[in-house]
């Protein structure tokens, strides 16, 4: 039972970081949701290909990041629907 808790929170933990810093470097142009799709989706299949290709176990390394990367996932969308600015909110001021 602790090491699927163990197992669990680390994923949680390495979905959150690989998420924050894909954020800052890609997708910057997508809509919030779509966003959080892609961030989060890119650093579930960087983190279960590493630690799956290390352990050779990607069953259970998708597993455990797969948790983590459904909790980044709500953690991201929260985050950029709270900074997301449309086009139509923007004011042309260079008229």
């Amino acid at each position: 039972m602790a090491i699927l808790f163990g197992g669990v929170v680390g994923g949680i933990l390495a979905m959150l970081l690989l998420s924050i810093i894909i954020s800052a470097f890609a997708f910057k142009s997508l809509e919030p949701h779509k966003r959080a799709i892609a961030t989060v989706l890119t650093a579930w299949v960087i983190g279960t290909a590493l630690y799956g290709y290390n352990s050779g176990n990607f069953g259970w390394a998708a597993f455990i990041y797969g948790v983590g990367a459904a909790v980044a996932f709500w953690e991201r969308l929260r985050h950029y629907n709270k900074h997301w600015r449309s086009d139509t909110e923007l004011i042309d001021t260079f008229r």
